[in-house]
């Protein structure tokens, strides 16, 4: 049996539940584990960088992204987009980068300082395991810059 609901009263309903999707830190049936770790570059511990976890799947299939700020000492802790700490449990494409845009002016406000290779292209993968994991550190190496 079909039901049909007029145009008028679907879209309503419709904005109604994508709204309720992204509500709610807990509630978009994902396991999500703390991730924490360090950045290094050339052996000197990489602060103010952004970590992105990206996960592998589509966005519906596999969670939400996940990322944090490096402090002085390189260290990370990982929040999801949806404001769960940590990250889904699964494979991610990570990416790494010191760039930053005001959002509002679209100024450059600090340059990239890592190699292409760790952010928009990114070679790095990390596996969150099922207990999540104080160990995603990354050592990067500043050769190389264009690749």
């Amino acid at each position: 049996m079909l039901i049909m609901f007029p145009l008028k009263t679907f879209l309503p309903i419709a904005a109604l539940l994508v709204a309720a999707m992204g509500c709610g830190a807990q509630q978009d049936g994902f396991d999500y584990q703390p991730v924490t770790g360090k950045v290094t570059m050339d052996g000197q511990p990489l602060a103010g960088a952004t970590v992105a976890f990206i996960p592998q799947s589509s966005a519906l299939e596999s969670g939400r992204p996940s990322t944090g700020m490096t402090n002085e000492s390189g260290m990370f802790t990982l929040t999801s987009m949806g404001g769960q700490d940590g990250a889904v449990v699964g494979d991610h494409v990570v990416s790494i980068s010191t760039k930053v845009i005001d959002m509002d002016t679209q100024e450059l406000l600090s340059q990239e300082t890592v190699p292409r290779k760790y952010n928009d292209r990114s070679e790095l993968r990390f596996t969150v395991p099922t207990s999540g994991t104080n160990a995603a550190n990354f050592e990067l190496d500043s050769s190389n810059k264009t690749r």
